[in-house]
């Protein structure tokens, strides 16, 4: 009975330290976004007071910028070839450069 209690809080502690690691680095990661964010929203506005549009999209039907701004990139190739008439192949390729592009 002593070894199960043991086990148990061994356990449990384990779960708490790995809850605890996870928080932190959860913490961490939000800190970071919210730093992207702000960093975004400064060339954002860079951008747009000297004139320069920026579009990563560009040239791409609504429906597959739309695809792979929510990070569809399967449908986004599937619907890229079937809106082009190309190969999934040449479709991949071109997806595949707009985000490297991007």
């Amino acid at each position: 009975m002593e070894t199960i209690t043991t086990s148990t809080t061994l356990i449990v502690l384990l779960m708490v330290g790995l809850a605890f690691y996870f928080s932190v680095k959860l913490a961490a990661m939000e800190r970071r976004l919210v730093s992207l964010k702000r960093l975004e929203a400064k060339l954002d506005l860079l951008l747009k007071e000297n004139g320069i549009a920026y579009e990563p999209f560009g040239g791409l039907p609504i429906d597959v910028a739309n695809a792979l701004q929510s990070g569809e990139k399967v449908r986004a190739v599937s619907l890229y070839a079937s809106t082009r008439g190309c190969t999934l192949r040449e479709a991949k390729e071109v997806i595949e450069k707009v985000q490297y592009d991007k």
